[in-house]
């Protein structure tokens, strides 16, 4: 039976076979060719099957008439002709097969444009047709939209190579927050996001006062676009929250819940049901999900722009009845299921994600009047709870600060290998230093469960210490010593001001004589570092010399006591706190503000 193809598969068979027998291929209309329904699908194969080589050498005029031709129709042809969207389409398809293939800035010029001699005005031409097109409030909704993902496809796929300083040239930031503010297009917000955040982050390093895109994100005080940038970005954090429970679900236990298991695990099969932390690490590859990058805009503009991080406390501070939005809260619940499984599937992305989301955190800390709205009853957190040992479950009433320092605790718990991320370590440290600092200073007493916070602090003292010869890392051991010492000393020294009842300060100090061992293990560490480091704030053998003093005279009272078991040693802690204080923690009001990573 002889098989009929359609007119645009016969069309494009023929293009591609005169392109590889170097054959005219001038003739073709393209008013005709793009006047057909796009088979995506066939089109894709046919540019994906081609080599590096190939588009380079004997198919480079096909690629070039098939953008350049496309482009044109994109740009002269009536907004509502089906020729654009055809256009656009073919564009996509091409935009995305061909920079898959990993080309260099000169070779993108001589596969889009011809050469780099023609690239400027094809190049130029394609970014004044985006703007155009994208800022046309008159042309249908779906046209800009797919000029948006063109252009979006084009700066990600370019990367940080020569092409996208085309982008630069034409100031795409007034365009797009018109997009935004449209009603017919406002639903697209997340990829308008993401194209400023592709476009802000070109050659950040080397020259960012020269990026308009950054520019326009420090000054940007229009609140109506940082509500639509919020509710945008609220949305695609709530699926990647999503996409990690519907690998299991970590849902509290309730009542009816805990009633359901225990009758279902009287079943013969039940041993065959996944436990909580078995989620297979080939499931984990695949998180989180590609809508988390709307954090890198997210977390530009809180940093660089003021009115933006006061939108922030705002988003917190209104009820949710009035439409704001909850996304500052929804971060930190996508970070608690990001820092829980960030080192379970060895993925260098997984783990890029985390220093991201701990940096938004970091933010977060440095700002006091989002601290306040943080320290407020709110809106539950729901944290994430696939990883054992689980984390007490907050009261509905907590406020989300709570959460906060929850996530920490994960980080801290869930990550310590081998491969150990140091940086990310004296992040979430300096970020449990702050928090504190700012409690102690706003004087609030946090109904937290304190002792799990310690536990993680010692946790990581502990494991450096036993494999400090073993880990593979690129350096700051030291720092990160220095930075949880210092932080464990503001503890003890400051926890009278922090903790609401007595027994989370017998708890501290418990903890600490526990694990006496790993501490002085901890200061012959100290030792093979040399340290020169001087000054009471930062010196982390001063940190720990206070400790072990501490420390001792405690060891020494329990001692003394008789006590020869753990609710002995706590009854014999209590009576000497409760009579006269922590030992030795007098004066602590010098201390400053924890410097910042």
């Amino acid at each position: 039976m002889i098989r009929v193809h359609s007119k645009f598969i016969t069309s494009y068979h023929r293009l591609f076979t005169d392109a590889a027998h170097n054959r005219d291929i001038s003739l073709i209309s393209w008013h005709e060719l793009l006047a057909l329904p796009v088979e995506a699908e066939h089109l894709t194969s046919r540019l994906r099957a081609l080599e590096t080589d190939q588009c380079l050498g004997s198919h480079k005029v096909l690629c070039n008439a098939l953008f350049i031709n496309s482009l044109t129709i994109a740009k002269t042809a009536p907004r509502d002709d089906t020729r654009v969207s055809n256009a656009l389409d073919t564009l996509l398809i091409f935009t995305r097969a061909v920079l898959a293939k990993g080309l260099s800035g000169w070779e993108i010029m001589e596969v889009f444009a011809g050469g780099v001699k023609e690239s400027d005005n094809v190049f130029m031409t394609f970014v004044t047709t985006v703007n155009e097109v994208i800022g046309d409030e008159g042309a249908p909704a779906s046209i800009r939209h797919k000029t948006l993902q063109l252009a979006l496809t084009f700066a990600c796929g370019v990367g940080q190579s020569s092409p996208v300083a085309y982008f630069l040239r034409v100031d795409l930031f007034p365009t797009l927050c018109k997009f935004m503010r449209s009603e017919n297009t406002s639903q697209f917000s997340f990829e308008a996001i993401i194209l400023l955040a592709v476009l802000a982050n070109y050659h950040k390093s080397d020259a960012a006062r020269l990026n308009p895109y950054m520019v326009s994100i420090q000054q940007l005080r229009d609140t109506e676009i940082m509500r639509k940038i919020w509710w945008a970005s609220d949305f695609a954090l709530g699926a990647a929250v999503k996409s990690y429970r519907e690998l299991m679900d970590d849902s509290p236990p309730t009542l009816g819940s805990t009633l359901g298991s225990f009758v279902a695990s009287l079943r013969p099969d039940r041993a065959l049901t996944p436990k909580l932390s078995e989620i297979p690490r080939e499931l984990l590859k695949t998180q989180p999900i590609e809508a988390t990058v709307v954090l890198v805009p997210i977390y530009d503009l809180f940093r660089l722009n003021a009115t933006f991080a006061s939108s922030t406390v705002h988003c917190l501070s209104s009820p949710e009845d009035d439409g704001a939005s909850q996304a500052p809260l929804t971060i930190i619940s996508l970070s608690s299921y990001i820092f829980s499984h960030a080192s379970s599937s060895s993925s260098r992305r997984s783990i890029a994600y985390a220093n991201l989301s701990m940096n938004m955190l970091l933010a977060f800390a440095e700002n006091w009047e989002l601290l306040d709205a943080l320290a407020k009853p709110s809106t539950m957190v729901r944290l994430c709870r696939q990883r054992v040992p689980d984390l007490p479950i907050l009261p509905a009433s907590s406020p989300p600060l709570c959460a906060f320092l929850d996530c920490c605790v994960l980080w801290l718990r869930h990550n310590l290998h081998l491969n150990l991320e140091t940086g990310i370590y004296s992040a979430c440290i300096s970020i449990c230093h702050r928090t504190l600092w700012f409690l102690k200073n706003r004087k609030i007493r946090l109904e937290y469960h304190w002792t799990e916070l310690w536990k993680a602090v010692i946790g990581v003292l502990a494991f450096v210490s036993s494999k400090l010869d073993l880990l593979n890392t690129t350096g700051g051991v030291e720092s990160l010593l220095n930075y949880t010492l210092g932080l464990l000393n503001y503890s003890l020294n400051n926890v009278e001001h922090l903790v609401p009842k007595p027994r989370l300060i017998h708890e501290l100090i418990y903890e600490l004589i526990h694990f006496s061992a790993t501490l002085k293990k901890v200061s012959q560490v100290l030792d093979t570092f040399h340290t020169t480091v001087t000054g009471t704030a930062s010196n982390p053998a001063d940190h720990l010399t206070h400790i072990l003093a501490v420390v001792g005279y405690y060891e020494e009272k329990v001692a003394k006591s008789g006590s020869k078991s753990a609710t002995g040693s706590m009854r014999a802690l209590a009576k000497e706190i409760d009579k006269d204080g922590v030992w030795g923690t007098h004066g602590s009001d010098r201390e400053e503000i924890p410097d910042t990573q």
